[in-house]
């Protein structure tokens, strides 16, 4: 295999100065569904308007509700709330292990896209103060953090640097950390991210397994896609078994309530073959949709339709999913996921890299047969 060669691209102009990833278009597509009152966005929504009612504890999710209800609105009274939720919530994430540190500035990345424009002056002021705190504690060393290309913390701990770097810059913050510019800052966590993305396989496995494949995405595809709407990189040039992602998915989940193991029990909707102690339910978060996004357009109405039954507005139990920053993602990107009519979603998937076969006898309801096979030796991460 030839030697790939990684080069500093340009970033994209002026969508850069506007948005991370409400694009001028994503943006449009959400509030033209907010304002027709689309079932998919409903329970969204409705969701995004509790807030923080419903809280027993501090949790990044209420951020999250607050932020989208205050950017569907236009209330600058909800984005200021939601950005002082998130200002008293990182003292502990910069005392935290790395994963959670970047949960929160994931969510903070998500903030700064919501409610931008809402914040007034000292309320600005304040966040960029605190999102600069927190991107300073990532080069703290701590325990219990892996520092190996081949573990989940790499790619998790990564994207959250990246997003947060390139929010310091949404926020026209361009003072120095620990010696690098914010700008500097996302280049490197790039450059690392781009190698972690060579963990994947030509057709979507992933080296940790199908489990740990929703976890570490949920993370990782937000930066991914972040990327793609701030750099004129060819990013799915370099890694092109990220965009079989989500056909693996789909072919191993299937309706039905989740089926338990030793392991962990989950509880809602879905389904679906796994080989590790991520257990036998659905992935939660936004992996599932957001990797739709990264599909050949002709195959992502067939692929968003099962995402509908099985995570979306017209699974049976209501639920919708809140793990790491889903709420938004999910708002953001659904329109995209659409794609055109085209090719249905397979019905097998074979990844020679990591000895994973996938095949199903149709994708119709909780009746599906789905059976696998998984040729491996080892267990990375």
């Amino acid at each position: 295999m030839a030697r790939q060669v990684f080069h500093q691209p340009a970033i994209a102009g002026s969508a850069m100065a506007e948005s991370l990833w409400l694009t001028p278009s994503r943006r449009d597509a959400l509030m033209g569904a907010f304002r027709n009152d689309a079932d998919w966005l409903k329970p969204i929504a409705a969701l995004a308007a509790v807030g923080d009612h419903d809280r027993q504890e501090v949790e990044p999710r209420f951020v999250v509700r607050m932020a989208l209800d205050a950017f569907l609105r236009g209330d600058a009274a909800a984005a200021e709330r939601a950005a002082a939720y998130w200002c008293a919530s990182v003292p502990a994430a910069r005392a935290s292990a790395d994963l959670h540190k970047a949960h929160v500035a994931i969510i903070g990345a998500v903030l700064t896209d919501c409610a931008n424009g809402l914040l007034s002056a000292e309320s600005r002021s304040t966040f960029i103060t605190v999102v600069r705190e927190l991107a300073d504690s990532f080069f703290d060393v701590s325990a219990g953090n892996p520092h190996a290309v081949g573990n989940n913390w790499w790619a998790v701990t990564h994207s959250g640097i990246f997003c947060i770097a390139a929010a310091l810059q949404i926020l026209g913050d361009s003072e120095p950390i620990r010696g690098r510019t914010p700008a500097e800052i996302e280049e490197w966590s790039w450059g690392r991210l781009r190698a972690f993305l060579g963990h994947f396989g030509p057709e979507g496995a992933y080296h940790e397994g199908i489990g740990y494949m929703g976890y570490t995405c949920a993370n990782l595809l937000p930066a991914v896609l972040l990327r793609m709407a701030r750099s004129k990189e060819d990013v799915m040039s370099e890694a092109s078994g990220i965009s079989r992602i989500a056909p693996l998915f789909f072919c191993a989940a299937t309706e039905g309530l989740p089926l338990s193991d030793e392991t962990l029990t989950r509880t809602g909707w879905g389904r679906m073959l796994s080989w590790n102690d991520a257990g036998l339910g659905l992935l939660e978060g936004s992996a599932p949709l957001l990797a739709i996004c990264l599909a050949p357009v002709d195959e992502r109405s067939a692929l968003r339709a099962r995402w509908d039954r099985l995570a979306g507005h017209l699974r049976p139990d209501s639920l919708v999913d809140e793990f790491t920053g889903a709420l938004f993602f999910h708002a953001a990107f659904y329109s995209e996921a659409g794609g055109t009519d085209g090719t249905s979603a397979p019905l097998q998937v074979c990844d020679p890299l990591h000895g994973l076969w996938i095949a199903r006898n149709r994708c119709v309801d909780e009746n599906d047969a789905v059976a696998g096979a998984y040729a491996r030796a080892f267990h990375c991460g």
